[in-house]
C-alpha cells in the first residue's frame, strides 16, 4: 500500500463539517486514513476574500495508483459542488490536493507529485509538520521541518480551537 499524504481546505459553508465529510469520503472511495493533523486556519492564500480557510493534512494508506486516486479526489470535491473550471484561486467548500504519494515524483499535465507549491505554503507546512517533521521532500531534499523553518510565507497557519 502506498502512504499518501493530503491536504484538505475549505473556507465556505460548515467548514469544520467539510472536513469531516471529505474524511469520510476520502476513506470510503481512496483508503485508509491512518492519521490526521490538527486542524489549522488560515487567510486566503493567492486572492482576496472575507473567508478564512481551514486545513487539514492527512495521511493515507492506499491501493489506487496516483490517477486513480487524483481521479477519486477530483469525485469527492464535485459532489461537494466544487467547480475547478476556473483557473484563478477562489473560495471553495473543499479542496482536495496529493501532496505527496510515497516518494513519487511525477509530473505531467493531470498530476504533480509533490505538491509543486507545498513548500511556499504554511498552510500545508504547519498541518504537514505536526504529521511527520522528518519527511524529506524527494525533490527539494529538505524534511518538512526544515521547509517550514525556511518558508517564506506571510500568512500564518494557526491551529483551530472549536
Amino acid at each position: 500500500m502506498a502512504k499518501v499524504y493530503i491536504s484538505l481546505g475549505t473556507n465556505l459553508g460548515n467548514k469544520v463539517q467539510n472536513l469531516k465529510n471529505a474524511n469520510v469520503e476520502i476513506e470510503l472511495n481512496c483508503g485508509i486514513v491512518k492519521q490526521k493533523s490538527s486542524i489549522y486556519s488560515s487567510a486566503p492564500w493567492g486572492f482576496e476574500s472575507f473567508n478564512n480557510f481551514l486545513n487539514q493534512v492527512i495521511l493515507v494508506e492506499t491501493n489506487l495508483s496516483p490517477q486513480e486516486l487524483i481521479h477519486e479526489l477530483l469525485k469527492i470535491e464535485t459532489s461537494f459542488g466544487r467547480n475547478r473550471a476556473a483557473n484563478d484561486y477562489q473560495d471553495r467548500i473543499i479542496d482536495l490536493d496529493i501532496l505527496f504519494y510515497d516518494d513519487l515524483v511525477l509530473s505531467n499535465s493531470d498530476l504533480m507529485i509533490p505538491h509543486p507549491k507545498l513548500h511556499e505554503r504554511n498552510f500545508i507546512l504547519e498541518p504537514m509538520r505536526e504529521l511527520s517533521p522528518r519527511f524529506k521532500h524527494p525533490v527539494l531534499g529538505k524534511s518538512i521541518e526544515n521547509l517550514a523553518f525556511a518558508s517564506g510565507d506571510k500568512i500564518k497557519a494557526l491551529k483551530y480551537e472549536q
